[in-house]
């Protein structure tokens, strides 16, 4: 055997083509050669005399203290109590429960990886209504309001705002010292209540002051069912009256059982038996969503600020969209139904 034999460019290549299929000492054998010969053709790994294949690992069985702990952190994952409440809803509650009662210690990422493990998985809790009977009273309505025509609906709300920063909560940054704050007080120095209606082409809005003068008195301002009546619904009655394919909604404030009055002597069509506890069902409240990062993008600090960024924000706003929330109620009543009920 030739330990140091010369190669052609073809054998080379014929070589590095074997060599996928074939040992090392079977090429040389082939070619009259040494095995470090041919090794220092095909590369620098193929150096070793005995092909090395690696063995398909075997399946690692639990370790009894692993399928124990496992087992109990399932149990605490999906204890709840009498109202249907996780006990112990984050890895967190799960680490310290472990602790406390089983005597186990184990990080949070220990924790996370024995739920992911299970099967489990973290997602953001749905908002439903507060009271279970509310459930029922949302479904029949979405039925009975189905077949209705949204481009006729006028959706009014009161709003309450502040100073606050009411802007996005999460933002993308290189590092958390980055970030930049958001100023929240407990009793903010500027607070304004407003009230608007939107509909197809139509908008008001209607800012409340901070006190009333009666009797040659002033006091702090409290929208009861006569101020309602006064500043809100009379100045738009004239867009409902008898006759008019327009329909009003309010929800069941307690200034608004004078208005329902106020509604019916007038004969103006308005929405009875809109159900308690639906935010989810009046498009107004994805527009006062909206407007509350505008107006706190302007940072206001006193009341006439506040109340500048309001109107800016509101006239702002597009027709358009507003044209479009409206007309996302038959959408919305749509997956109030879907989802029996529940807030979407």
């Amino acid at each position: 055997m030739v330990q140091n034999a010369s190669f052609s460019e073809r054998e080379k290549l014929v070589i590095k083509r074997l060599r996928p299929r074939f040992t090392l000492e079977k090429i040389a054998r082939l070619f009259g050669s040494s095995t470090s010969a041919v090794g220092r053709i095909v590369g620098p790994r193929a150096f070793s005399k005995k092909e090395i294949v690696p063995s398909p690992k075997k399946p690692t069985k639990p370790r009894p203290l692993l399928k124990k702990r496992r087992k109990i952190v399932l149990e605490l994952a999906s204890a709840t109590d009498l109202t249907g409440e996780r006990l112990h809803p984050t890895a967190n509650c799960i680490k310290n429960q472990l602790a406390r009662k089983h005597n186990i210690i184990v990080c949070k990422a220990t924790i996370v990886n024995d739920l992911h493990f299970l099967g489990l998985h973290s997602y953001v809790r749905p908002k439903v209504c507060c009271l279970q009977v509310d459930h029922a009273r949302r479904l029949a309505f979405c039925k009975k309001m189905l077949g209705v025509d949204a481009r006729w609906l006028h959706f009014s709300d009161e709003k309450l705002w502040d100073s606050n920063n009411r802007g996005y909560r999460q933002e993308w940054v290189t590092d958390r010292r980055a970030l930049t704050q958001r100023i929240q007080t407990r009793w903010p120095s500027a607070r304004v209540m407003v009230w608007g209606i939107i509909g197809v082409g139509f908008r008001k809005l209607v800012v409340f002051p901070t006190s009333s003068k009666s009797d040659g008195e002033t006091t702090p301002f409290r929208l009861d069912g006569k101020q309602y009546v006064r500043r809100c619904l009379v100045p738009v009655s004239k867009y409902f009256q008898a006759g008019s394919q327009r329909v009003f909604q309010q929800d069941g404030a307690g200034a608004h059982q004078a208005g329902a009055r106020y509604l019916a002597e007038k004969r103006i069509s308005f929405i009875h038996d809109w159900p308690a506890r639906s935010p989810d069902l009046s498009p107004i409240e994805t527009l006062w969503s909206s407007l509350s990062v505008s107006v706190s993008a302007k940072h206001p600090t006193n009341r006439d600020e506040l109340v500048a960024a309001i109107w800016e924000s509101w006239n702002a706003y597009p027709q358009e969209k507003i044209d479009e929330l409206v007309l996302s109620f038959t959408a919305r009543i749509r997956k109030v139904i879907e989802n029996n009920g529940l807030m979407s």
